[in-house]
């Protein structure tokens, strides 16, 4: 959380720096810009070709690259657990 304190540079030399680390900061965020919109494409291509739709291919892409299917097991299994406690009587 940010507190109320006001930051202040007080020399060229640092307000230089601080421009120079914002332009960068700038140049990585059009990057991920620039792979989210690829990605779309890439799922949207892939829901034409299969029919599988477009939030099960993210689902199953995230799995694939995080290489967790194992902890995604588990918590569906805790999900249905859960689910389960509630709702049978």
């Amino acid at each position: 959380m940010m507190n109320n304190t006001t930051v202040e540079l007080k020399d060229e030399k640092a307000k230089t720096a601080m421009l120079g680390i914002m332009k960068e900061i700038s140049e990585e965020l059009s990057k991920i810009e620039a792979s989210r919109d690829q990605i779309k494409e890439i799922i949207n291509a892939a829901h034409d070709a299969f029919d599988i739709e477009k939030p099960m291919l993210r689902k199953v892409s995230k799995l694939y690259h995080k290489q967790n299917i194992h902890e995604f097991e588990n918590e569906t299994n805790d999900v249905k657990d859960l689910y389960n406690q509630i709702t049978i009587r």
